[in-house]
């Protein structure tokens, strides 16, 4: 390869994957000849997937997402179901937690967020069973869209390949305004007995 183009890693091998016996890489379901493979000629298939920091090892678009291991597919870097049709995200004390979702309830959305997980691993693998949930409600009519709202930062070492497995063609960016997140600032001091 030249120039400034990327290596995907060489993390596994065709033969590991495809005769593996292990249920959990078996309960992925991706057809053998679907496998995306991190070589030459699959950043020449899949260049999008070339320009990733953590590349899927499979490819996404062959993963039964109902019966997959949430811990195979977050090694194999896997990204989130594609059950949601749009992110939330923002700035702390833009109501992410109670507001925004009650609105979106309100106009037939289905959320899809943190519930106070600080991990990496675990804030995915909560993404990850709630959008399978979501998913369903939508199929039976009670939602028209199902909404994933990312708040607050993973601050661990795997924050980068969490926010890497989250695609996202259409995002929504809440923002309080400052000066009145400072008004409230001064409230707290001036009232406060420290």
């Amino acid at each position: 390869m030249g120039g400034g183009e990327k290596e995907l890693p060489q993390i596994l091998n065709i033969q590991t994957i495809t005769n593996s016996k292990n249920p959990k890489i078996q309960k992925i379901q991706a057809p053998k000849k679907q496998l995306f493979l991190a070589t030459k000629n699959a950043q020449r298939i899949y260049p999008s997937y070339a320009s990733l920091p953590y590349p899927p090892l499979l490819d996404p678009d062959m993963i039964n997402y109902e019966n997959s291991d949430i811990r195979m597919c977050w090694s194999l870097n896997i990204p989130l179901p594609p059950f949601y049709d749009f992110v939330i995200f923002g700035s702390h004390a833009a109501s992410l937690h109670s507001g925004v979702p009650a609105m979106l309830s309100l106009c037939g959305c289905a959320t899809a967020g943190r519930a106070g997980e600080k991990e990496s691993f675990r804030i995915y693998e909560q993404f990850f069973e709630q959008l399978k949930e979501r998913r369903k409600l939508k199929d039976s009519g009670e939602c028209r869209k199902i909404a994933l709202i990312i708040s607050d930062l993973a601050l661990d070492d795997e924050n980068d390949k969490l926010y890497s497995l989250i695609p996202a063609n259409d995002a929504l960016c809440v923002v309080r305004d400052p000066i009145s997140n400072i008004k409230c600032d001064n409230i707290f001091i001036q009232y406060s007995y420290f």
